[in-house]
């Protein structure tokens, strides 16, 4: 008996050591969940304390309570359901299960229950059915992404009870209904005065957009109702929200004229494309921060080219096919600095397109698809030798031009390349072989992928290219010749194309001999800041521009692919508290980007008592901090921002 008794004693001793740090409820809680889950990380298998030492990853508690505060298992590859008793977590803050495709089922009302969450992020799963209406009890929330699922159903009009909501996407999904507003009854969209994003996009939205859903008191940065099957017409209170940077309305069924936008001066972003607008062309003067812009196939009034196509110096890509536009084209057009694609297929412009001056050329510019229109002369810099598609022209009509090559269809897109085959079967290869297109014979491949950047993809227009460079990788391995092939292949990056090369904004990529100069083979003296990813460096470029070069340790390297998408990601983020992003190193194993250079120093110095640059008191700093730095990750085109903070 007292052998029993002791064992007991033991036991109940090692079942409290379980949860020694970890509230017992909310362990509880996340128990549940891994059982109900799959492929959880594996420190969810070597402990039963969520909060302890090591604790379980992608679990952040309180250091003091020992609640868990945050779940973020964000790519897992998870798969279960979202289920038991998750409203339980009630000290939960940040909730991100995103990206893991083997999530499913419908979303729990229980998470209406964690009233003190801010960030909501289920974005990239397989959810379906509808949106909880008890997610408008969550009051504190700042953050919600509930995009890329298959939920169905109306948007509940709870979700406008959210007064702290800065960001709101429920894209890609399979909605339904209109898009709700307050009444005297219900909360609506139009109450979220503090969001800076909608995202609706590519949905089966339907009926009008609401006058009452924009006011002047709104701050909205981006409008994404494109892809949607919304009728009606453009509300004019659109144009009060100033705040606007990124309107897209494309791909629906809108109707009448487009209402007046003069207002809206920080566009960076209009496509009303693929609507059923009629009316005159909107003018888009006041636009001069203007990069993107689709306004194709609608049903406006025929006229001449609108003025502001001569004065939008800051366009990247125009875009107005089937847009009844008739007389000629200015040649101021061509000179925009960033001008990359000028796309005016089927309209009716005529008389002669004047590209004659390669000063008045943009360098960034790469095509030019004038096809069926009604140009019959044409004047062309000899040093002009992208995409220019004149094909369905007058000016085609003479086969002995010399501007016979640009009356030929699909000049931007280049023919895959593919080794040539022997007429070659190899059917009898394992599945783990491949066929050696220059033998046939069957091989078990090393397969690897050159990547090379955008501006080299357009220097690579022929096979004979490819075909050198296969011979040269072959005799850089010590391989006989044949042992490497290239498949190569392009396509058009379309507005909403994924996979595909990263499109560089403002960045560009600097060798590493440049940087080792312009920093004196990073000398000590030019360091000017350290941390866990490494070392910044005051570097002074060719042209004179002072730069920080920061350069990553070897402890602190991201994979290839990281560190791709991260250059993507910073060299399109413009804000007024961030560095601009001026370039980017991946030579020699190295890893460095380049940034606009500060001045001023670091917080820290300006914390010193001979300071004169701080306006604030010490104390002061982390508020002043806080919703500043909120504001950053969450004003962005993407949802998921992550930076370091010099002190």
């Amino acid at each position: 008996m007292k052998l029993q008794l002791l064992f007991l004693a033991f036991f109940l001793s090692g079942i409290h050591f379980i949860y020694s740090f970890t509230d017992p409820h909310d362990a509880t809680v996340l128990l549940t969940l891994k059982d109900a889950w799959k492929n959880t990380p594996p420190s969810w298998e070597h402990s039963l304390d969520p909060c302890g030492l090591p604790g379980w990853e992608g679990v952040t508690c309180n250091n003091s309570t020992y609640r868990v505060t945050a779940l973020k298992l964000s790519t897992m590859g998870l798969e279960g359901k979202l289920e038991g008793d998750i409203g339980e977590l009630t000290e939960l803050t940040t909730l991100d299960l995103s990206f893991n495709r083997g999530l499913k089922g419908s979303l729990s009302p229980q998470l209406g229950k964690l009233q003190n969450l801010t960030f909501l992020i289920l974005a990239g799963c397989s959810f379906n059915g509808d949106i909880p209406y008890e997610l408008g009890n969550l009051s504190n929330l700042v953050f919600l992404a509930l995009n890329t699922n298959n939920l169905t159903g109306k948007i509940p009009p709870s979700l406008g009870s959210f007064s702290k909501l800065l960001w709101l996407d429920l894209a890609e999904n399979m909605l339904t209904g209109s898009l709700p507003i307050s009444t005297s009854k219900t909360p609506g969209l139009d109450l979220l005065s503090e969001a800076r994003h909608f995202h609706f996009n590519k949905n089966k939205l339907s009926g009008p957009i609401p006058a009452k859903l924009f006011s002047s008191n709104m701050n909205l940065r981006h409008i994404l109702f494109d892809g949607n099957q919304l009728s009606g017409s453009i509300p004019p209170t659109i144009g009060l929200v100033k705040s606007l940077e990124v309107i897209r309305l494309d791909r629906n069924a809108l109707i009448g004229s487009v209402p007046d936008l003069s207002n809206l001066t920080n566009i960076v972003e209009l496509n009303l494309a693929l609507n059923q607008l009629t009316g005159t062309l909107p003018d888009l003067t006041q636009m001069m921060k203007l990069n993107y812009l689709d306004l194709s196939n609608n049903s406006f009034k025929p006229s001449e080219a609108p003025t502001w196509f001569s004065s939008l110096s800051t366009l990247t890509t125009l875009v107005m096919e089937n847009g009844s536009l008739q007389g000629s084209i200015p040649h101021e057009l061509f000179s925009f600095p960033q001008l990359e694609e000028v796309k005016l297929r089927n309209n009716e412009f005529s008389e002669t397109l004047d590209m004659g001056v390669p000063e008045k050329i943009s360098p960034q510019l790469k095509l030019v698809d004038l096809k069926n229109n009604n140009i019959s002369f044409v004047k062309l810099g000899s040093k002009y030798h992208k995409s220019l598609i004149l094909r369905g022209n007058p000016v085609c009509n003479d086969h002995t031009s010399s501007l016979d090559a640009y009356c030929q269809e699909n000049q931007q897109t280049p023919k895959p390349y593919y080794p040539s085959l022997a007429n070659c079967e190899c059917t009898s290869c394992l599945l783990d072989q491949d066929c050696n297109p220059w033998n046939c014979e069957c091989v078990y491949p090393y397969k690897g992928t050159l990547s090379v950047g955008g501006s080299l993809l357009s220097e690579l227009p022929n096979a004979t290219v490819l075909k050198l460079l296969e011979n040269s990788l072959s005799m850089s391995q010590s391989l006989l010749p044949g042992s490497i092939y290239i498949q190569a292949s392009w396509k058009s990056s379309g507005n909403d194309s994924s996979g595909e090369a990263p499109q560089l904004k403002d960045a560009r990529r600097f060798s590493y001999v440049e940087l080792r100069k312009c920093t004196n083979n990073f000398a000590e003296r030019n360091v000017i800041g350290s941390g866990a990813y490494g070392k910044v460096y005051r570097g002074l470029l060719s042209n004179g521009q002072v730069v920080a070069i920061k350069r990553a340790q070897q402890g602190s390297m991201q994979s290839l692919l990281e560190f791709k998408t991260e250059i993507e990601l910073l060299s399109r983020v413009h804000h007024k508290n961030l560095v601009g992003l001026v370039g980017f190193c991946f030579e020699q194993g190295k890893q460095i980007l380049i940034y606009e250079f500060m001045p001023n120093g670091t917080i820290r110095d300006s914390l010193s008592e001979d300071s004169t640059l701080l306006l604030v008191q010490p104390q002061d700093l982390l508020t002043y901090m806080s919703m500043p730095i909120l504001l950053l990750s969450i004003e962005m085109l993407s949802p998921r921002i992550f930076c370091w903070m010099k002190i």
